[in-house]
């Protein structure tokens, strides 16, 4: 660009000043400025607009309804595992359970924790959980006996 504004300056002191030499300084000038255009439509802007409070609104609104979200399907997974203990006839004094989320957003149950007061409810549970929730899930049953 420069170079082209430094022929046109000495364009413009050896020829005379007629219509044609100011019709090739009117072109060239055309010509930088529609480069000039092309370049800034095609650059990249890399800047950042700080969030709006509605969107950090919506960010937190949406991080609450997933805690909430896992926090209920936790407390049915306890539920559903008191179900199956009960069903033989089994009652665990704490139940726990954790949960992950998977990467298309589904929810999978990742470790179940119980306790009991006799080994041989122990037994029974250990072996009733590992042949329903299967290798996938981490079983872990502890008895204290009090």
């Amino acid at each position: 660009m420069c170079t082209a504004l430094v022929a046109m300056g000495a364009l413009g002191q050896l020829a005379p000043k007629d219509k044609m030499v100011q019709f090739v300084q009117a072109l060239v000038v055309l010509t930088l400025l529609a480069s000039g255009a092309a370049s800034l439509v095609d650059a990249r802007w890399d800047f950042e607009l700080p969030e709006s409070r509605a969107q950090q609104a919506q960010g937190e609104l949406a991080e609450f309804i997933n805690s909430q979200y896992e926090s209920a399907t936790e407390e049915e997974a306890v539920r559903a595992v008191e179900g199956l203990l009960g069903a033989a006839g089994l009652k665990a004094k704490k139940i726990s359970v954790r949960i992950t989320s998977s990467a298309d957003s589904g929810i999978v149950l990742a470790k179940v924790s119980a306790a009991f007061t006799y080994p041989a409810e122990g037994e029974r549970a250990q072996a009733l959980l590992q042949n329903v929730l299967g290798d996938g899930v981490v079983i872990e049953v502890t008895v204290d006996g009090a």
